[in-house]
């Protein structure tokens, strides 16, 4: 029997393969929340939300369940090479246009979707440059936990690399398609829609430099935008800088970043591509995430950190943006938020979390202007596991407040009471 060249060459690689030694292994990686926030003047009915969490604060303010759980399977080759396999599901469309409801809560919430489904392939000299491709999490390192905010967040479906070494630093590269069809439940009319996103990362040293373009070449052209003259380009740049410790002190963490965009890069999409968490950014909705024009221009400013005591903790975050849109109508957002902790003993402490957000627009009636504001205090149990996950259980009692024109009317302000479970492993 004969065997043609390609067959004999298989062979050939998988009788090497099966002679190298490979170590194989299992992850498993999550997270979930659960509670619930009751609304004390409305009968302790489930409070039907009003304030953003990304400008007042999580604690308190998440009347959402929420979970997520990845399977990474591996492969360690004795030459140095390796593979990692990873397959993320969790929950999708929390808010749902055409959500249902039961007991005040959307059904939606439980649904489940594939979140990651990517290959990491390590076959570079350097062990820590890696080759990936696949529907991921991308680039959301920088993150405010208090917030939840991510302020780069350029997840999607993709190919690159990460790690490579240049100069003294390591550089990013990638490639994202976002396809706005996947975005909670609004269609923009064209269900081949993309947006194509270019990525370039280089950190050296305190220093992070984020640069992205971006291109939807079919924006402003479907049925829903009837035409509207919408840009399909936008540009972006983020400089971040990781203190030494608190602030350059000493006991924690902090950081602070400038990031500038135009077009594509402005307004809530400054810092991100299209995907089912960018939608709940600053802004109303996925729409307002592609509907920008050629000249809207947008600058934020933010930081953030922990002091870790002892015996006293506490966790800062400020965030300032200011948006210039084509036509007018710019706006300039202001949040401030402040956690302090006190450990009473080992296992429970005491949180207070206060957070107050402005918004002033160039709207000639102010219509939108005002404020959000917030305070809740949360005693916290928890358990160290010693290997990172420290998982909590804590109660709440708070004030949640602000104006009419941001949406704080009588049925969504006044004193609120819960209690949730929070954890990542």
């Amino acid at each position: 029997m004969k065997v043609n060249k390609l067959a004999a060459a298989c062979m050939v690689a998988t009788a090497s393969l099966a002679q190298a030694e490979v170590e194989e292994s299992i992850e498993f990686h999550g997270y979930f929340r659960a509670g619930m926030l009751a609304d004390v003047e409305d009968s302790y009915t489930q409070y039907d939300g009003g304030v953003k969490k990304e400008t007042v604060g999580r604690l308190g303010t998440e009347t959402d369940d929420w979970w997520e759980a990845e399977l990474v399977k591996g492969w360690n080759l004795d030459d140095g090479k390796w593979v990692k396999i990873h397959f993320r599901m969790g929950s999708q469309n929390m808010y749902s246009n055409n959500a249902e409801t039961m007991f005040g809560q959307s059904i939606d919430a439980k649904e489940t979707g594939l979140l990651n489904s990517y290959v990491e392939l390590g076959m570079f000299e350097d062990p820590d440059t890696v080759l990936w491709a696949g529907q991921r999490f991308y680039n959301r390192d920088n993150y405010s936990f208090i917030a939840d905010l991510f302020y780069t967040d350029h997840s999607g479906t993709g190919i690159g690399i990460q790690n490579l070494k240049t100069g003294g630093g390591k550089m990013d590269i990638a490639y994202i398609a976002s396809d706005i069809t996947q975005s909670n439940g609004w269609t923009p009319g064209d269900t081949d829609a993309v947006m194509h996103a270019f990525h370039l990362g280089y950190n050296t040293g305190q220093w992070d430099i984020e640069l992205m373009a971006k291109n939807y070449p079919t924006n402003g052209k479907t049925d829903n935008t009837d035409g509207t003259p919408y840009t399909t380009v936008g540009y972006e740049a983020t400089a971040i800088y990781s203190f030494d410790q608190f602030y350059g002190g000493s006991n924690g963490f902090s950081k602070a970043a400038i990031q500038v965009g135009k077009g594509l890069g402005a307004g809530p999409a400054l810092g991100a591509t299209v995907n089912t968490y960018t939608s709940y950014r600053l802004g109303n909705g996925p729409q307002s995430l592609v509907e920008r024009k050629p000249g809207d221009k947008s600058v934020r400013f933010v930081t953030h950190g922990g002091y870790i005591g002892k015996d006293f903790m506490v966790f800062p975050h400020l965030m300032i943006q200011d948006d210039s849109f084509e036509g007018g109508n710019g706006q300039r957002w202001t949040s401030l938020i402040v956690r302090p902790v006190v450990p009473v003993t080992e296992h429970f402490s005491l949180a207070i979390e206060a957070g107050i957000d402005d918004l002033q627009t160039d709207d000639d009636n102010d219509a939108n202007d005002g404020k959000q504001y917030k305070v809740m205090f949360a005693p916290t149990w928890t358990v160290n596991t010693t290997t990172g996950p420290s998982p909590e259980a804590r109660l709440f009692v708070g004030y949640l407040g602000g104006d009419e024109e941001r949406g704080m009317g009588d049925n969504n302000k006044g004193p609120v009471v819960g209690f949730q479970a929070d954890l990542w492993w």
